[in-house]
C-alpha cells in the first residue's frame, strides 16, 4: 500500500523537474527524440520480461 503512494511521490516529483524550467536546466534535462523514446521502452520492457522469466525459472526449480 505505501509502495503506491511512494511511486506517486516518485513521478510527482520527477514531473517537477520537466516543468520547472529552472530545475530543468541545473539537471541540464532535454527532450528525447522519438526514436530514443523507443529505445527506453523496449529496454525497459526488455528488463521486465528477463525479470518474469527469471521468476519463473525460480519457482519451477523450488517445485523440484
Amino acid at each position: 500500500r505505501y509502495i503506491l503512494v511512494v511511486y506517486l511521490i516518485d513521478i510527482i516529483l520527477v514531473g517537477i523537474l520537466f516543468v520547472v524550467p529552472a530545475l530543468a536546466a541545473i539537471f541540464r534535462l532535454v527532450p528525447l527524440a522519438w526514436y530514443e523514446w523507443v529505445g527506453v521502452v523496449l529496454f525497459g520492457s526488455l528488463v521486465v520480461v528477463l525479470e518474469e522469466i527469471r521468476k519463473l525459472v525460480a519457482k519451477r526449480l523450488r517445485k523440484g
